[in-house]
């Protein structure tokens, strides 16, 4: 019988997708020997508000650029397929089956730090492992957090896992490389009118200028 297949899941809105991003996604991919990880774009995000996003066609064409030539990373569209607001639990459970593949879900420590406020958040170690990355300006440590919000889980001997009893999900905070970029520094240097081909792939920098994209300062936050 074989082993189970290991995906990682890197969220969010890539609005617009960005080098941090992809870095991130290799770097979990390695670090774990992950099989494969999945870039999951948010449809209907619930946390922004009244923030303007751009549609997700646009950002699955930014982020579908963004991934080719890149073994190992893939799109996953399935948000855009259910009604209401993007849930993550709710994603989780659609993806995870009875003898299919073992999640990782990977999470900044800046969105970490606001996942109390998410729907059913404490179910989430029961559907996926949970793969916290350092984020630049984030002081509070992710053991803070863990404590916190996650009072059930104690660390485990190598320091940088946590885990609870009857619960095959862990938390694990992996020393890696933090990355500086954003997708809202991005916003505002395009919408500045700077080269922005640094902090994006080429493919995306040029969707970016070709459809006219971010331009309005007063969108941009």
């Amino acid at each position: 019988m074989g082993r189970r297949k290991k995906i990682g899941i890197l969220g969010g809105t890539f609005d617009p997708v960005h080098n941090g991003h992809l870095a991130a996604a290799l770097g979990v991919r390695e670090h774990f020997a992950l099989n494969e990880v999945f870039l999951l774009p948010a449809a209907r995000p619930p946390h922004k508000g009244g923030s303007p996003i751009t549609s997700f066609r646009r950002r699955l064409a930014m982020l579908e650029s963004a991934v080719a030539g890149l073994p190992g990373l893939s799109i996953c569209a399935l948000e855009a397929e259910r009604p209401g607001p993007s849930f993550t639990v709710d994603t989780l459970r659609d993806l995870r089956q009875s003898g299919g593949p073992q999640l990782y879900f990977i999470i900044g420590l800046d969105a970490f730090a606001d996942i109390h406020t998410w729907k059913e958040y404490a179910f989430i170690p029961t559907e996926a492992h949970l793969v916290v990355l350092s984020r630049p300006g984030c002081l509070i440590p992710a053991d803070k957090y863990i404590t916190d919000f996650f009072p059930a889980f104690s660390t485990m001997d190598d320091g940088k896992s946590w885990q609870a009893q009857g619960l095959a999900g862990k938390i694990y905070v992996p020393a890696m490389a933090a990355h500086a970029v954003s997708s809202s520094m991005l916003r505002r240097e395009a919408a500045a009118g700077r080269d922005i081909s640094a902090l994006t792939p080429a493919a995306v920098a040029d969707y970016i200028v070709k459809n006219q994209l971010y331009q309005n300062p007063g969108d941009i936050k």
